[in-house]
């Protein structure tokens, strides 16, 4: 199983001087919500292509100011056929996503009839992918954050406006409860849906709480993933 990033994460994600995400979304305080990168100590991306690793490079280069990146993407993804990019994806007019919508919206059901949105960030996103297209699952959109510090309030905020019909919201993760961006991304989604009367709470999907932030057995961790991906899609 997966080792040493998952305490990483949670160190990083718990010292981020991100935003009062409460203020923060308070209707006379939503223009600043564009300035928090210059108020955090540093960025967290954890990107799933390899055009977004390339402009999130290219970004940090080009940025009129300097500003700590932290990294989570692991090795794994350097592998992954389905992670790679056609070159027109780094080409002229493109640019860094923070958060990807639906990739495949040709194999569901319209937005407004999705039912459940899946919010992940990192490799989870594949093995999600897979599991819902070997269910042949039709009305769960996945969303993933490429950028999960500062939060992006403004993406998040639209895409839950474009599924006006889901009545789920999950947030799945490979890590422990304890460990992975669960603590940080939890209430910032929560406060969004909560602006927009969405009467629902953004449910974890991962493994228990845990002292240790790997299993240590490939064929434990692989029982354990196995039913994260198809509780959060199933």
């Amino acid at each position: 199983g997966d080792v040493y990033k998952r305490q990483y994460q949670r160190r990083v994600h718990g010292q981020l001087c991100d935003d009062d995400y409460i203020e923060l979304n308070k209707p006379e305080n939503l223009r600043k919500r564009n300035f928090l990168v210059f108020h955090s100590n540093w960025q967290v991306a954890n990107v799933t292509t390899a055009a977004n690793y390339f402009h999130l490079l290219r970004r940090q280069m080009l940025r009129e100011f300097r500003k700590p990146l932290v990294l989570m993407s692991p090795k794994k993804l350097l592998r992954l056929r389905a992670a790679t990019s056609n070159i027109e994806d780094m080409g002229p007019g493109t640019s860094f996503k923070k958060v990807f919508d639906e990739a495949y919206p040709q194999e569901l059901v319209p937005m407004k009839e999705v039912r459940r949105l899946v919010f992940c960030t990192g490799q989870i996103y594949y093995d999600l992918l897979e599991k819902r297209r070997a269910t042949k699952t039709k009305d769960v959109a996945i969303i993933r954050l490429e950028q999960v510090g500062p939060f992006p309030y403004e993406e998040v905020e639209t895409l839950l406006k474009e599924y006006p019909g889901a009545k789920e919201f999950v947030w799945a993760q490979e890590e422990p409860l304890n460990f992975g961006a669960w603590n940080f991304v939890s209430p910032r989604i929560q406060v969004l849906m909560d602006n927009q009367k969405i009467k629902k709470e953004l449910i974890f999907q991962g493994r228990p709480p845990s002292g240790s932030p790997a299993t240590g057995f490939s064929k434990l961790h692989a029982r354990e993933q196995e039913t994260i991906v198809t509780q959060a899609i199933c």
